[in-house]
């Protein structure tokens, strides 16, 4: 069963309150600290990531981020009933 894509400010919070659900907020913070120091080669890796990924299809993961932000703003600003 294919899964519905969700945005990433939702894979964000998801992946947030999993780890503090498993690690505790201290144990969040270190985590991200220590994912964020940065290893491996990047710039390797991009390539190996996006070498084979047409550039419309970028583009077009960018302008649908753009509107699931603009869609997001526009809920969180809609005026309370």
């Amino acid at each position: 069963m294919k899964k519905k894509k969700i945005s990433v400010q939702e894979l964000l919070e998801r992946g947030y309150h999993a780890l503090i659900r498993e690690l505790g907020v201290d144990g969040m913070v270190q985590f991200l600290i220590e994912i964020r120091c940065g290893r491996g080669d990047y710039t390797r890796d991009r390539h190996l990531w996006l070498d084979n990924v047409p550039f419309s299809e970028i583009a077009a993961d960018v302008l649908r981020l753009e509107e699931e932000a603009k869609a997001a703003k526009r809920r969180r600003h809609r005026p309370a009933k």
